[in-house]
């Protein structure tokens, strides 16, 4: 079964984004990022972030933190980096608010 995932042009503080992208020597990467939580202590808005990761690594670290957070994970920026093993990614005209 096949899972649908979500692209969307920019993604939302509520949600998990996994980011993919090419470095500047052509290598497939993907950042992680998300949720947001509310200010702790002044300090602002906290957050997880993984950096600059190989795909596949990067992937399931966005499911690993979706499903901790009990949040939908969307995708952004490079489509053409998915792969269709993960499932079926919607490229439809969606953008959260």
């Amino acid at each position: 079964m096949n899972c649908p995932f979500r692209y969307v042009e920019r993604s939302s503080d509520k949600s998990v984004n996994l980011y993919l992208f090419t470095t500047l020597n052509g290598t497939a990467r993907a950042d992680v990022k998300g949720p947001v939580s509310t200010p702790v202590f002044g300090r602002g808005k906290i957050f997880e972030m993984m950096i600059c990761m190989p795909l596949a690594q990067a992937f399931t670290s966005a499911i690993r933190m979706a499903n901790k957070n009990d949040i939908e994970l969307v995708v952004s920026g490079d489509r053409s980096l998915w792969d269709p093993l993960w499932g079926n990614l919607d490229t439809g005209q969606a953008s959260l608010a």
